[in-house]
């Protein structure tokens, strides 16, 4: 059993690996602006931090840490930059492709295309699902059985199809 103490700085970082700073890029998870990227500009006491999103949409706000998850991205951004200097950053740290590239941001993009299937491409969904599925099944009962190892009767059985199969062939072969 490994006993966690918090006596240095040391320990501390490498527990966290996202820290409440200005120029953290986070994802708003509750409320009207709901999904939409926003960076830290300023942090005014220990619930809340001033965040602004120029180029997603967020108008520059005060906002409760419960409502944002903190990303890995950040911007070199002065404490309470203007926007343009956040659209600026935002553009040369590139942002959205670094965003689209990271597991929440794929996750959301596929959420938000199944979102907008009809109803037949919901149906081809399911269907190539269930038929992956089904391929999955056989591959894997075809491994079981090959690692499984042949009982007498299994052996005879399989040595009559062998020497079924070779007598027809023989025949085929004889016709032509």
């Amino acid at each position: 059993i490994q006993i966690l103490t918090f006596g240095s700085m040391a320990n501390r970082s490498k527990l966290f690996k996202t820290w409440v700073e200005i120029g953290r890029v986070a994802l708003i998870n509750f409320g009207p602006d709901e999904g939409k990227l926003c960076v830290i500009i300023d942090i005014i006491d220990q619930n809340r931090a001033f965040v602004d999103g120029p180029l997603t949409g967020v108008n520059r706000q005060a906002i409760n840490y419960k409502r944002l998850s903190l990303t890995k991205l950040k911007l070199k951004i002065a404490k309470a930059a203007r926007p343009g200097a956040i659209v600026k950053a935002w553009k040369e740290e590139e942002i959205n492709k670094k965003w689209a590239e990271t597991s929440i941001g794929r996750k959301r993009a596929l959420r938000a295309q199944r979102a907008n299937l009809n109803d037949f491409e919901r149906f081809k969904a399911r269907y190539a699902k269930s038929q992956r599925n089904k391929a999955i099944k056989v591959a894997t009962k075809r491994i079981a059985r090959s690692e499984k190892p042949a009982t007498e009767r299994q052996k005879k059985k399989g040595l009559r199809f062998k020497a079924l199969v070779q007598k027809t062939e023989a025949k085929a072969k004889a016709k032509k």
